[in-house]
């Protein structure tokens, strides 16, 4: 049975407000080894090609955030990801007491380490592989040059009631094992990107229901000032609009101190590692009003009770609204390490009419240094 690769889209690009992705002079690196921390990659796996679908790279000279439209010829190879399916068929998972499909990672660029993420619902869903039955929540893949890996996944869903229809997202994590110490410019590593999302239709009892959910935020509105800030200028110089319109930015706010794309891109930001002592405050804003939940984590691990005691938040941020979370992180006891990464994690909630426009989007990983 000829079979087909579901690979994500251009348009799946995850790029946040907070990313400070700026190149710098030094050589391309790949960090396989955690403890390899002096430097950072500059290897964007998820850049569009010409052709849209596959993943380059190049000198230190290549932006792998330039637009579709301008020569963004490169060297090296792809890194491309998806499912396995039967060609013709749309990509649909049954509910089942398991659930199993064959996921791919076909890598032609330098050896890179992955992570794979599920999400049903927006909650963060436990799996195992064939090469390790312990059920996790990211389970991680050492992939060489050249070589294509298939691993068929397992799960046993943890939300859905009978009628339901759930949604399945799998996101793929760029160098998931790469640790920052001296500042908390992660780049391209820790980056997603996400397949389309599949649905599932709940089709038995399954005495299922999902974890509470916290809904407080502080909402505040966009300023004609600060909506300026994100005017866009068209190819031929002009007004192109203006990327609050389309684009949805998510943050992690060091003591509430706002920065904007171009603040970040004028290297304004604040880059050096959170303390324990700063506050936290997740931020999201800009788009056409969606709902989207959010979870957070901390070493890929998701902090539990964050939000007023609940492990995840539902936001609706637009293009006329920010909408903030501050995180008591005293409340949390949290035990950490010495250097830690926290980012957040926002998936979609889907209608019959938007199921293929909105993608799961995280923030820029930022380093915790706790012997501060």
């Amino acid at each position: 049975m000829k079979k087909i690769l579901i690979t994500f889209l251009s348009a799946a690009l995850l790029l946040t407000a907070c990313s400070n992705n700026t190149s710098n002079d030094e050589q391309d690196k790949t960090h396989n080894d955690p403890s390899e921390t002096d430097q950072v990659s500059e290897y964007d796996p998820f850049a569009s090609s010409d052709d849209g679908t596959s993943t380059a790279e190049g000198s230190s000279e290549y932006d792998p955030f330039a637009s579709s439209d301008e020569d963004t010829s490169t060297e090296g190879g792809s890194f491309v990801f998806g499912v396995e399916w039967e060609e013709g068929k749309e990509f649909t998972l049954d509910y089942a007491s398991t659930v199993s499909f064959n996921y791919y990672v076909d890598n032609s660029g330098n050896a890179a380490d992955f992570g794979l993420l599920l999400f049903l619902n927006g909650i963060r869903q436990p799996y195992r592989t064939e090469e390790n039955s312990e059920n996790k929540f990211m389970h991680t893949f050492d992939v060489d040059q050249n070589e294509r890996k298939v691993q068929k996944i397992e799960f046993e869903p943890v939300v859905g009631e009978k009628g339901d229809e759930v949604s399945v997202e799998i996101i793929t994590m760029f160098h998931p094992n790469f640790i920052q110490t001296e500042n908390s410019n992660y780049q391209f590593n820790h980056k997603i990107s996400s397949l389309f999302p599949s649905k599932m239709t709940v089709t038995q009892e399954t005495g299922l229901s999902e974890p509470k959910v916290c809904s407080e935020y502080e909402v505040t509105p966009i300023s004609d000032e600060l909506r300026q800030q994100f005017n866009t200028m068209s190819p031929t110089g002009g007004s192109g609009g203006n990327a609050l319109e389309d684009s949805v930015y998510i943050e992690t706010l060091k003591n509430d101190i706002f920065y904007t794309p171009k603040d970040l891109q004028a290297g304004k930001g604040d880059n050096t590692p959170f303390s324990v002592n700063d506050s936290v405050t997740l931020c999201m804003y800009g788009g056409k009003p969606c709902k989207y939940r959010v979870s957070m984590y901390i070493d890929h691990e998701l902090v539990k009770g964050a939000f007023d005691g609940a492990d995840y938040i539902d936001m609706t941020p637009s293009k006329d609204s920010i909408c903030k979370k501050k995180i008591d992180m005293e409340k949390l006891g949290l035990s950490l390490e010495d250097h830690s990464h926290l980012y957040f994690i926002a998936v979609p909630f889907y209608t019959n009419d938007n199921f293929e426009e909105r993608m799961t989007i995280k923030s820029a990983s930022v380093t915790l240094d706790s012997t501060k």
